[in-house]
């Protein structure tokens, strides 16, 4: 019987062929997981954003429907309104240590905006002119028909980066006030 023992070559790799597919597979491992933590990031602030929207939408939905249903105004700054709503006493207080816009009245208090870095609220009347549709600010505050607001809440913050989001809306009030 005749033995031979014969080579493959072709069979194994070669070590700097093993060293090369290492390297290459380590470069591939280190952007995927680069890609995988920016978009577990990047999600995370959507659904900051998501969450900071929907309750700063419910929160302008509250300040229009008072400010819409006012009957009178007592009291107007950049950062305090004192209206008449139906008969109850309504004040809208911007507290900038506490960074919330808090909504009082006699007997309830309740916090609308929390995380609010900044909010003013400037007062409008319309002069009605020959087609003009311009806006001024007002001289009293029985001539304000136009409540426009804004402000900047805070979504997200980290050691990186500071991420707020800029709201503004304007309102306009028909009731109680004489044409």
């Amino acid at each position: 019987m005749d033995f031979h023992r014969t080579r493959y070559r072709g069979a194994a790799f070669t070590l700097p062929e093993l060293l090369v597919g290492m390297a290459i597979a380590a470069l591939c491992g280190t952007a995927l997981a680069g890609f995988l933590f920016q978009f577990s990031r990047n999600s995370t602030a959507i659904v900051s954003f998501t969450s900071v929207n929907s309750t700063d939408r419910h929160s302008l939905q509250r300040v229009a429907r008072d400010f819409r249903e006012a009957d009178s105004f007592f009291y107007l700054s950049p950062s305090n309104i004192s209206l008449n709503v139906n008969g109850d006493d309504v004040e809208l207080i911007h507290d900038p240590l506490g960074k919330s816009l808090v909504r009082k009245t006699r007997t309830d208090s309740d916090t609308l905006l929390r995380n609010c870095e900044t909010l003013s609220f400037s007062f409008l009347e319309r002069n009605p002119t020959a087609s003009s549709f311009e806006s001024f600010l007002v001289s009293t505050s029985s001539t304000c028909r136009i409540l426009e607001i804004s402000w900047v809440s805070l979504v997200r913050e980290d050691k990186k980066s500071r991420w707020t989001v800029t709201n503004s809306a304007r309102f306009l009030n028909r009731r109680g006030l004489s044409d």
